[in-house]
């Protein structure tokens, strides 16, 4: 019932600042709501708030969430998709953003760690070419078993470090890529897409 409240009370405002912004001949980019998680969304799903080489997030502040975290995503269509049909009609509405200067946020939970494992499994088949390619042999770094790859969180190799780095910055690629794809399914085709980032 209190979800259901919430989602009333963001649905009028929404047609309120739309009705609005016709009245005076502005036309609106609408910003999907994504950069940002409810309480009740962190306090059934805790998992949703991002783990870092701090541990996990608290609640609080905006972009604490895991991009990549399932509960998420699912949540983030859910409120995506019922936005876009809500207001693809309004004659406003000229585009969408998706998300909001989007970074990684420092993800590096195990699902994350466990993702890029497997992304270098799958660029680097030998381990010995991955050892040599990134020094691991040096101070004792090297990798002899696939399972026993390390949370790169402790990693003082810097060529490790920054495979991470461009890994999780694929990670914001895809997310926003999917989120276009939401917006792109539902809005209308002459309708834009964008993004801002910082």
């Amino acid at each position: 019932a209190a979800r259901a409240e919430q989602l009333t009370r963001i649905v009028s405002h929404v047609d309120r600042t739309l009705a609005a912004m016709q009245r005076h001949g502005i036309k609106v980019i609408v910003g999907t709501p994504t950069y940002v998680v409810p309480t009740w969304l962190a306090r059934e799903h805790p998992n949703v708030l991002v783990v870092t080489p701090k541990g996990r997030a608290e609640y609080g502040w905006r972009q604490n969430m895991d991009i990549t975290d399932p509960d998420y995503r699912r949540a983030a269509e859910r409120v995506i998709v019922a936005l876009v049909d809500h207001v693809k009609d309004h004659p406003a509405v000229i585009g969408y953003q998706v998300d909001n200067e989007t970074k990684a946020y420092n993800t590096s939970g195990p699902n994350v760690q466990a993702a890029f494992v497997a992304d270098m499994k799958r660029r680097w088949p030998d381990l010995d070419a991955l050892n040599k390619a990134y020094g691991l042999d040096y101070w004792s770094n090297r990798i002899n078993r696939w399972e026993d790859f390390p949370s790169v969180n402790g990693s003082i190799n810097a060529s490790l470090s920054n495979a991470f780095a461009r890994f999780q910055r694929g990670l914001v690629t895809d997310f926003l890529a999917w989120q276009a794809g939401l917006v792109r399914a539902h809005a209308r085709p002459d309708q834009f897409i964008t993004h801002n980032f910082d």
